[in-house]
């Protein structure tokens, strides 16, 4: 279901719409508009979860607060849930089916690499999320961006890296 372009959904009214409606179906918010997410393939699936087991290890080892999520809600302003396939949340801002403030998000590449860009340039917005990774389906590479403490928050690439998932 998409609303006039005029007429933007926000994150309270796309929060209420998803409560009456069928929970199998994967929605976000994006620019207002309410987008059906596609069905997950099991390359992506495997994928997620290796990735999402790699971190909460991670956070275990490293005695973190901080717990990964994946196929999550999550708030980056007023217009946009998108639903990260992982999530990393180091605060208490949980609430129900949402996550309000993610540190970092991590996104399996799709086929259509356009949308992709334009995920990353809508997290890089996001105050709350300082680590962004892009992770390659179809060939061993994952590309980290994180927020540098120069620059006015900025974002910049900092590694691509050949790894096994």
């Amino acid at each position: 279901m998409n609303c006039d372009v005029d007429n933007k959904m926000t994150t309270q009214e796309f929060l209420a719409m998803l409560q009456n409606s069928d929970k199998d179906k994967r929605t976000e918010l994006i620019n207002g508009q309410m987008v059906q997410i596609a069905p997950m393939k099991p390359r992506q699936a495997k994928l997620i979860v290796n990735c999402a087991n790699l971190i909460t290890t991670h956070l275990y080892n490293q005695k973190s607060s901080c717990f990964c999520f994946t196929k999550m809600i999550c708030k980056i302003d007023e217009h946009n849930c998108p639903q990260p396939d992982i999530l990393v949340v180091c605060n208490d801002s949980v609430h129900g089916e949402l996550l309000a403030h993610p540190t970092v998000v991590g996104e399996i590449f799709s086929s259509n690499r356009s949308n992709d860009m334009k995920k990353l340039a809508r997290y890089k917005k996001c105050p709350s999320i300082f680590e962004i990774l892009m992770i390659e389906q179809n060939k061993m590479q994952i590309t980290l961006h994180k927020k540098t403490k120069w620059g006015n928050g900025r974002m910049r690439l900092i590694m691509q890296a050949s790894v096994f998932i």
